[in-house]
């Protein structure tokens, strides 16, 4: 029987991370309310419909991670067994996760799609290759879930198989986010006109890109690095609970952010040739 690992002392970093995804939720919601607003006449059925889905998949997510804090604070306060195994809940929010981190990643694939289409149609291999590490990371992901189910002790999952599968995961979704950001920022680079006022609209175009794949691909790589130089603590599980939040607001802030864009390139028609602002335009619908 494997020797029960005492989480006792990390606990606090396990909960401030709940405590940082909570109230991302509430952002979460603020951003699906706004989105709504700006967006409900002009975007299509499936992305309204998108946008809610995500939004659902948030709130069960924070509704079982307050269901991780009740068992650690309340229910199994002080039981060093108790709260080193984990339960049925812990287990989905892997599930979970997963499923907004593939969301998230094939919403952007589509986006690379567009490109492809309105760009180059040498960007088809590069769409592949950004899709199938979405869904290998999403495989993993749940193969992760499962080990949990298998090994619910905390020292059990950091055996080898679960150990290097949930590594791999985290390593993909970096790798995949870290993909799609440079894969737009130099599609949106190549529309550059020469032009001052286009080129001041896609740089803003460009500079929403890089925050969304930053914020994400640095926090999954802080995750991982301590989930490898501390195996027995929890602050690997404080960014990992936030990883979805991110995902998601990166998402909404993206689709909210067009409103303000749209206008620069009303604004921007007025003031150049057609052909250019035609140009910025396409740099747009990458968004």
């Amino acid at each position: 029987m494997s020797e029960t690992i005492d989480l006792r002392p990390t606990n606090g970093a396990a909960l401030i991370g709940i405590f940082i995804s909570t109230a991302m939720y509430g952002f979460t919601t603020f951003q699906m309310f706004n989105y709504y607003q700006l967006s409900w006449h002009i975007d299509s059925w499936w992305i309204k419909v998108f946008v809610f889905y995500i939004w659902s998949l948030e709130t069960v997510h924070v509704f079982l991670l307050c269901d991780f804090v009740y068992r650690f604070a309340i229910a199994d306060f002080g039981n060093i067994v108790a709260i080193s195994v984990t339960h049925t809940a812990d287990d989905v929010t892997t599930g979970i996760t997963a499923l907004i981190v593939l969301s998230v990643h094939l919403f952007y694939t589509r986006r690379l799609w567009i490109s492809r289409m309105i760009v180059s149609n040498k960007s088809l291999i590069l769409v592949g290759v950004v899709g199938l590490l979405a869904f290998a990371h999403f495989g993993l992901e749940m193969a992760v879930m499962a080990l949990t189910f298998k090994f619910p002790d905390f020292s059990q999952f950091h055996k080898i198989t679960a150990f290097s599968t949930y590594t791999a995961s985290l390593a993909l979704a970096a790798g995949d986010d870290i993909i799609i950001a440079v894969s737009l920022c130099y599609l949106l680079y190549t529309r550059r006109t020469g032009v001052r006022k286009t080129d001041t609209l896609v740089n803003r175009i460009i500079a929403y890109t890089i925050t969304t794949g930053a914020l994400t691909s640095v926090v999954d790589i802080a995750c991982l690095l301590c989930f490898v130089t501390l195996p027995n603590a929890l602050v690997y599980l404080a960014l990992y609970d936030i990883a979805p939040n991110l995902y998601a607001n990166s998402l909404l802030a993206m689709l909210n952010a067009r409103d303000s864009l749209q206008k620069a390139s009303r604004s921007l028609r007025l003031q150049v040739p057609y052909s250019l602002y035609r140009s910025c335009e396409h740099g747009r619908a990458l968004l």
